[in-house]
């Protein structure tokens, strides 16, 4: 179990299954005898360097020494792995210190058996190393024998500044092709993983397939020196401290190489656009609308999901709900856009992508683009100096279906060639983003799913992004050509070294270690590291400055080496200088200033509103601005939830009699899965199922997302939630058949879930007992909507569960398909498939608009405008009367959200939906379409109506259409526009498409004013910077002029000197606006560092405010 020790007082958090290590493995007796501490503020966060005063010092150091008591046992300090020494916690063993008889092994017994940990040269690197037997891993089943095991050198080249030669292995072993596929079989991986993230006695890193070694041991066996073959090579780079001699020891997994998606983020983004900018305006512009479209493609994805078929269909396929999507065929007659539980799946999936991606500027490259690797070194020695060698695997995909037969090597993998740009996680500096050229290498074609460096060259490569090695760090690897920079910048070099005088290994006169005083001098250094290796804070303020004064200002650079000695920090000891807080004139410019690297100005995109912010100028700030837009549609969609409305098609005559039964089984399959959601806090049941969670308590590491450890938090949930539902599925057909012999095989079964579960069973028409199933499970799903609409009626959202009749998901498919079971199958013309079931909708809510008597004079009105006009617009909506509907309610659309002006005007727009309509104008991402013909003089109808504005929203509202450089309207006799006169239209159009996909409503003049009134939300509350004079005596006069210039309604609270805090409720375009005026724009990266221009933002506030 875990506890949380404060500085005032020791909790009690509760039951946790965690993966197994070294130590727990071997000494752990049952789940009481050893436990988790973590040490938190009074207020559940992270101790920070503020909190770090004497006090709370020797608050967490009196635990580690004495101990902690609770419920009447002790438990003294065992230990912590590296991760957790990050993440402020510690493993804490269960002793007996009034016994003294006692046979139990103490804390310091453990350590002596687990290596010779007191020949390393200080505390720091004792406690690291210690760490090492900690980290989570899974054994495999077979020990390697010693004589298995054989050292191999290092590859060495190059010199650093002091003329140390570079390991250019550094970490980095081999594994023969047997065991490497010996060891996937055993950890269930599919196919035979490259490379392996190990713990093997007290080595530690990375052991990568060479066949060399196979045939090695082959010509060895003929030979007849069979006992001269060998599994692993370790090299010494690999060693970290020497432990007792045994006859086998175990090999421990961490982590297998596989083909994972890569993500760029807030620094990589940074780096990217701030060196590109550098290097040429073509490079800059070229990135920056590449990271803007990537952005755009995650939004718009997620949304379009929320409307078109077969894009839900996409995104259900790769939740961790363990259903086939090879049941719901697009005839299957189930639409899993409106249908309320899968419907719910997908907003689960858009609420993810938005506030746990975006948020975090996590936008996603394409798998066809970008992978995350593990790096390891070229053996061949063919790779030179900036080349590297790669392969890829083509699908990603959770299901059986889209992977290739099992093969050792790179056969069905996908070869890289040409220029690629590769990343570490962090990047902090310039050059920490780099190009290589990716080559063909056939000695190494076995190798995929890795990035292969060269071992020559001045110096490795993976040092030269932020110092890294091949011990386990994996990177990203770029080869979309738009990313690409023009050429690599200098590598940063950051001096290491170790504190030997503070931290040396206390010894007696007599040279022996002093162990009580070494236990003491392991509290200290782990009290002071518990704050000061947390490098979160100096990497925030770092990518504040960086933002507003440059990557290479003298602050950023100054803050770069701070964050590097601090991630060192854990293993050298040697605490960086705090960060200044006071600017100081530039020796080299008297006209500038070094701004101070403690700063209270924040970028907006940093969402840090307790203090003042400003508008960032660079692309961080213009995601966060897009990615709000998106965030409060999202918002206005779940306010709007109603009753869960039930489908007749799944009512099967006779599912009364199974009522009482399937009750039984809701409330058992309800109680296990809100067990797990009040564990880990989860909100709602569709974050459950997709495994999609954007906040968990009682999480294993705060970090393990990016880890990419074998046993996460949300692989520990998926698992209880599998077994819930396979035990809830087993249960269904308990009573009603033999589920083993009378259910078929999936042809395509996901690779997550076991080849023999019943999850990978389906029914079929002619299932024994089919009758009764189906029964069975149309009375699952009634019960199961009947309480979710009771928990609707109490308000009670926690309560729905909507996913236990879709447990049972192919017996639903088989109602939907053949209503009547006596059907054997139905015949294809008798299936209906509906792509786009909202576009139904709306054309529905077209002729509705039209017909209504409000609005019948004004659309007859609308029509004969355009008597007696021959223009292909005027021919077009005479001709055709749904067109005509159709342009009706289009205009309408448009004056009510005040989208039109004489620059782009109803001619404008009626012609672009009509070009749209002939297919000459559309969206790259999307096949063009065509719903209208030219004009005949015959009259027609337009059946497609619906889709056709559906689609024309969704183009004019994208960024695609926003950013044209032109807008020609000669084909329907028009002219061109040149000066983006369409874009203010396209940023209200893209407010209503958003409205429209969450709520179903269009944003149109209605008898109802409480629809016309528009979703009011409150702002969170924020700092704005203004005079002093001002925040004195003028306070009311800044209100006034908020709220005239926004429309909301702003409440202003002195906070301090300069500083006032601003509330506000209003519609979300009002929020944005108001935005724009409480944070000013940056200034100029080369204006900032100016005597006084910071200083001035405030006076700009203010009278940029009066002035509008």
């Amino acid at each position: 179990f875990q506890l949380v020790a404060t500085p005032t007082r020791v909790l009690f958090i509760g039951y946790e299954v965690i993966m197994g290590n070294r130590v727990l493995n071997k000494y752990a007796r049952n789940e009481n005898h050893i436990i988790r501490l973590a040490f938190r503020d009074d207020r559940g966060g992270f101790l920070r360097i503020g909190d770090y005063v004497p006090e709370v010092q020797d608050r967490i150091k009196a635990f580690l020494l004495n101990g902690v008591t609770y419920a009447g046992r002790t438990f003294a300090w065992l230990g912590n792995s590296n991760s957790q020494l990050r993440e402020q916690g510690c493993y804490m063993m269960h002793v007996d210190f009034q016994d003294r008889s006692s046979k139990r092994l103490l804390p310091h017994d453990i350590h002596k058996q687990m290596g010779h940990f007191h020949t390393l040269p200080n505390i720091p690197k004792m406690i690291a190393r210690l760490g090492q037997v900690f980290t989570q891993c899974k054994p495999s089943e077979t020990a390697l024998a010693a004589s298995d095991v054989a050292v191999t050198a290092d590859l060495t080249g190059g010199r650093d500044g002091n003329g140390k030669q570079y390991v250019f292995s550094d970490g980095v072993g081999l594994i023969s092709a047997t065991h490497a596929s010996k060891l996937s079989d055993e950890h269930g991986i599919k196919g035979v993983a490259s490379a392996y993230q190990i713990r093997f006695r007290g080595e530690k890193g990375l052991l990568c397939m060479d066949p060399l070694i196979d045939e090695k041991n082959e010509l060895l066996e003929m030979m007849g020196r069979k006992e001269e073959q060998k599994k692993v090579f370790i090299r010494p780079s690999m060693s970290k401290f020497q432990v007792m001699e045994e006859d086998s020891y175990e090999l421990e997994i961490v982590k297998a190489s596989s083909s994972s998606a890569v993500f760029l983020n807030r620094p990589f983004i940074n780096i990217l656009c701030q060196v590109s900018a550098s290097q040429s305006p073509e490079c800059h512009r070229r990135v920056k609308d590449r990271v803007i479209d990537l952005m755009h493609t995650m939004l718009r994805d997620c949304f379009q999901a929320q409307f078109i078929e077969h894009k839900a269909a996409e995104v259900i396929r790769e939740t961790a709900f363990p259903f086939s999507m090879e049941i719901f065929t697009p005839t299957s007659g189930l639409s899993l856009t409106t249908e309320p539980f899968f419907h719910s799946l997908l907003r689960s999936y858009s609420r993810y992508v938005i506030q746990k991606q975006l948020s975090k500027m996590n936008i996603r490259i394409p798998t066809s683009s970008g992978r995350l690797m593990f790096g390891v070194v070229d053996t061949t020695g063919i790779l030179q100096y900036g080349q590297v060698f790669c392969q890829f695997t083509g699908s990603m995909s959770k299901h059986a279906g889209a992977w290739k037969p099992r093969s050792i090597g790179g056969k069905n993998g996908v070869l890289l060639l040409g220029p690629t740009l590769i990343t570490k996680n962090p990047c902090i500096s310039s050059g920490d983003v780099r190009m290589f050229e990716a080559i063909d290498v056939p000695g190494l074609r076995h190798l995929i799913d890795v990035i292969v460096f060269p071992m020559h060259g001045p110096r490795p490569h993976p040092d030269e992004m932020a110092g890294s090695d091949l011990d386990g760090d994996e990177y990203m690897v770029i080869w979309d050509e738009k990313m690409f920079l023009e050429r690599s910048e200098e590598a940063s070099i950051f001096p290491s070294g170790e504190e030997k005088g503070k931290w040396a290994i206390p010894r007696n006169d007599d040279g022996r270690v002093d162990f009580e005083q070494c236990e003491v001098s392991k509290a200290e250094f782990y009290s002071e590291a518990i704050v000061h290796g947390h490098p979160g804070i100096l990497c925030a303020a770092h990518l504040a400055i960086s933002d507003l004064y440059g990557l290479d200002s003298k602050p950023s650079v100054s803050l770069a080496m701070k964050i590097s000695q601090t991630l060192d920090y854990q293993k050298s000891g040697i605490k960086p200088e705090e960060m200044t807080k006071d600017a100081v004139e530039d020796p080299d410019d008297p006209r500038r200033v070094i701004p101070a690297e403690k700063t209270n100005l924040r970028p907006d995109f940093l969402r840090n509103y307790k203090e003042p912010g400003y508008e960032s100028r660079g692309i961080l700030g213009e995601v966060f601005r897009e990615t709000c837009k998106y965030e409060h549609a999202l918002q206005c969609g779940e306010q709007q939830l109603k009753s869960i409305e039930r489908d007749d098609s799944f009512v099967v005559h006779g599912w009364h009699r199974f009522i009482k039964l399937v009750q039984q089984e809701l409330i058992t399959y309800a109680h296990a899965m809100r067990c797990v959601l009040e564990h880990y806090g989860i909100g709602t049941e569709e974050e459950l199922l997709t495994g999609l969670v954007i906040t968990i308590k009682n999480r294993l590491s705060e970090n393990e997302e990016h880890d990419g450890t074998l046993f996460t938090t949300n692989r520990v949930i998926e698992g209880k939630v599998r077994r819930i539902i396979e035990t809830a599925r087993e249960k269904f057909f308990q009573l009603l058949i033999n589920w083993k012999e009378d259910l078929e095989e999936l042809q395509n079964k996901r690779t997550d879930v076991d080849k023999e579960s019943i999850l990978n069973m389906r029914v079929r028409s002619y299932t024994r007992n089919m009758e009764n199933i189906r029964m069975k499970a149309s009375a699952a799903y009634h019960v199961a909507y009947g309480a979710a609409n009771e928990a609707v009626k109490r308000g009670e959202q926690c309560s729905i569960l909507l996913s236990f009749p879709w447990i049972f998901y192919d017996v639903l498919a088989d109602i939907k398909y053949r209503p009547d079971h006596r059907i054997v199958r139905v015949l294809p013309e008798g299936r209906v498939h509906n792509n786009e079931p909202l576009a139904d909708e709306l054309a529905e809510f077209i002729d509705q608009y039209c017909e209504d008597p409000a609005n019948e004079e004004r659309y007859e009105t609308f029509v004969r405008q355009y008597d007696g006009e021959e223009t292909i617009l005027a021919q077009s909506i005479r001709e055709n009367i749904g067109l005509s509907r159709a342009t009706f309610v289009l205009v309408e659309w448009a004056n009510h959200v005040e989208g039109l002006s004489g620059r782009f005007g109803e001619e404008h727009l009626l012609s672009l939906f009509i070009l749209f309509g002939l297919g000459e104008l559309g969206s790259r991402r999307l096949k063009r379409r065509r719903f209208l013909q030219k004009p005949t003089g015959e009259m027609r109808d337009h059946p497609t109506k619906g889709v056709h504005l559906l689609y024309f929203l969704d183009y004019v509202a994208s960024n695609e259409f926003r950013m044209r450089p032109t807008l020609s309207f000669t084909e329907v006799g028009g002219g061109i526009l040149m000066r983006g006169e369409w874009k203010a239209f396209s940023e209200m159009a893209l407010n209503s498409f958003l409205s429209l996909v969450t709520t179903h409503r269009l944003d149109v003049p209605s008898q109802d004013l409480s629809q016309d009134e528009g979703v009011l939300r409150e702002w969170e509350p924020r700092v704005m910077q203004l005079p002093a004079v001002v925040v004195s005596n003028h306070l009311e006069q800044v209100t006034w002029a908020l709220e005239k210039v926004s429309g909301c309604q702003v409440k202003l609270r002195f906070s301090r000197s300069e500083l006032v805090m601003v509330s506000a409720v209003g519609r979300s375009d009002q929020l944005r606006v108001l935005s724009t005026f409480v944070y000013p724009p940056a200034p100029p990266s080369a204006t900032a560092t100016m005597k006084g221009a910071i200083e001035s933002l405030a006076l700009f506030t203010y009278q940029r405010l009066m002035n509008a």
